[in-house]
């Protein structure tokens, strides 16, 4: 596998940009994001923020100080579904929710430190976007919600065995809105798949709220091994050198991204209800 510095993943990302021209909803002022989850012995460390929807790729900056974990939100400007032509909509906005290690600090920091630091690795990952508002009523999308990771190749080279694939993505719902375009250029099969399909409906709790109002809301209760390689298995080995505090290769990126919508036109169009009140299988 080919070693690509982290960075140099963001440029395909900024280059689309330019080229979607989305004209949907926009938010109005910045949402309220909050950040969580327990270290070792029980301390649960809280990160609480308010950001504008003004991110783009590589303008990630420490979330509430923490600087381990950064963090920007974005509207229209970062995104898997951005790549793909026609998967955002005229009248719909691509909004994204997007962590970073801290990528512009060398090794053997940065990317080589773990991403929360002493994590109790057993239990969950707590993120709240809350007061996300519109000037006019407007409805988020589920079967649009994508979780995607990214790993350094130069890191997953050193996996044994190694990991194939550097990004991958799991949808809310099954079906995923746009599922066959996003081959080949998001999901791919060969040599395995780097994508699952509804699988984080199972896997985490995702709380849509104010849907068809002014003001949103989306929590995501996910746990921490939901940043998994979709290729790790239990006889894999990982390095001493690369992070991996739950057993597993971190990647050093994850985001959350969604389409909002003006005007729902079918109920097919917003996942149906039933994804918005989802809860993990415990």
């Amino acid at each position: 596998m080919k070693a690509v510095h982290p960075l140099c993943a963001f440029g395909a990302l900024a280059f689309f940009t330019s080229v979607v021209g989305a004209v949907g909803p926009i938010p109005v002022g910045p949402a309220d994001i909050t950040f969580q989850y327990t270290k070792i012995g029980g301390e649960v460390v809280t990160l609480q923020e308010q950001k504008l929807y003004n991110g783009s790729a590589g303008s990630q900056v420490p979330l509430d100080g923490n600087q381990g974990i950064q963090y920007f939100s974005s509207v229209n400007t970062f995104g898997r579904r951005l790549e793909i032509p026609g998967a955002v909509r005229d009248n719909e906005s691509l909004l994204t929710h997007a962590f970073f290690k801290d990528v512009f600090t060398p090794q053997p920091g940065g990317i080589y430190e773990d991403f929360f630091a002493d994590i109790d690795t057993t239990t969950d990952l707590v993120i709240s976007v809350q007061n996300i508002q519109f000037a006019e009523p407007t409805w988020i999308a589920a079967n649009t919600f994508l979780q995607h990771a990214l790993w350094d190749a130069n890191q997953a080279d050193q996996v044994d065995p190694f990991y194939h694939h550097t990004h991958n993505a799991h949808t809310l719902t099954d079906p995923f809105r746009d599922f066959e375009d996003f081959f080949p250029i998001v999901f791919e099969d060969f040599p395995m798949p780097n994508y699952t399909v509804g699988l984080f409906g199972q896997t985490a709790d995702v709380d849509i709220t104010g849907q068809g109002t002014t003001n949103l809301g989306v929590s995501v209760t996910m746990p921490y091994e939901q940043l998994m390689h979709l290729e790790h298995m239990p006889d894999t080995t990982v390095p001493s050198n690369l992070p991996a505090p739950g057993g597993f290769l971190e990647p050093f990126h994850f985001h959350f991204e969604f389409v909002v919508v003006p005007e729902p036109t079918t109920l097919a169009l917003l996942g149906a209800v039933v994804p918005l009140l989802m809860r993990r299988r415990r």
